[in-house]
């Protein structure tokens, strides 16, 4: 998070222009939703890694895009992490006979097409056939990418506030904005606390029910 500064903020503002604020606050600060879409990019990869049956086609280009404009550490990071994981379930799918054939009466139906533009590819998962070392590596894997996504979502959520403060924002708006963050970050800490206790026995996979946790 960088030093707030209300001159370049002003100028990179999509609807307030020099107001820079107002009673009803809307956030269309370019700064803020690039961090929004960086989170929800590492959301959508912690979903994926811990659901094999989750496509993310339409997130993993999103971050290419991103990377090709502002190359950080963590951005590559997660994309790094993605690969691998979907390099190595790709890897197994084809040793398992290529059981993620094409159905092409799949097409624009199911969970599985979201974000894939209904290629009709069914994606399964393979995780279950991972054995332990394979589930240890995953584990990890996971456990390094929540990592990243509390560190972004309590920047933003940091860079939200500061902004409001310094801004001036009415604090009965601030207060509600205030209020969304604490429970978020304790849904956010509550799922990790059961997805950490989940990896500590390396023979079974994380719940992929934790993927429907994180987006509801």
């Amino acid at each position: 998070m960088r030093e707030i500064d209300p001159d370049a903020d002003a100028q990179e503002r999509t609807g307030m222009g020099s107001a820079r604020w107002k009673d009803e606050y809307s956030c269309d600060c370019l700064r803020l939703d690039h961090e929004h879409q960086d989170m929800l990019i590492s959301l959508a990869t912690v979903c994926c890694c811990i659901d094999g049956t989750m496509n993310i086609k339409q997130q993993i280009e999103s971050l290419q895009n991103t990377l090709e404009i502002k190359p950080t550490t963590e951005l590559k990071a997660v994309k790094s992490i993605v690969d691998a994981v979907q390099k190595e379930r790709e890897q197994l799918r084809d040793s398992m006979g290529n059981l993620s054939g094409n159905v092409s009466s799949m097409k624009g139906s199911g969970n599985n097409d979201q974000g894939s533009g209904n290629d009709g590819k069914i994606h399964i998962d393979v995780t279950l056939a991972f054995d332990e070392t394979k589930l240890r590596w995953l584990g990890k894997i996971i456990e390094r990418m929540l990592g990243i996504l509390v560190r972004q979502t309590c920047g933003t959520f940091a860079d939200e506030e500061q902004m409001m403060d310094k801004y001036r924002i009415p604090r009965h708006h601030s207060n509600i904005h205030f209020s969304q963050h604490l429970v978020l970050i304790r849904k956010l800490y509550t799922t990790i606390l059961h997805i950490a206790q989940s990896a500590e026995n390396f023979k079974y996979p994380i719940p992929s029910t934790f993927s429907q946790t994180f987006i509801q």
